[in-house]
C-alpha cells in the first residue's frame, strides 16, 4: 500500500505503533524501509535464498 501514518492508515503504521501494540519488544532490533515492492521483494528473496 501506499499509505502513510499521518492521513489515519493503520497499513502505513511505522514499527513504533506496533511496539505500542505489543507485538515488537521494546529491546527489539526493528528497521522500517519506505519502497517499492516491485524493487524491494526480488532484493528480499535475492537475500533469502544466498541464506538458504
Amino acid at each position: 500500500t501506499t499509505a502513510v501514518e499521518y492521513d489515519g492508515s493503520l497499513s502505513g503504521a511505522q514499527t513504533r505503533e506496533a511496539i505500542s501494540w505489543g507485538k515488537i519488544a521494546e529491546k527489539a532490533d526493528n528497521v522500517t524501509i519506505e519502497g517499492d515492492a516491485t524493487v524491494l521483494l526480488p532484493l528480499m528473496i535475492s537475500a533469502l535464498l544466498e541464506r538458504l
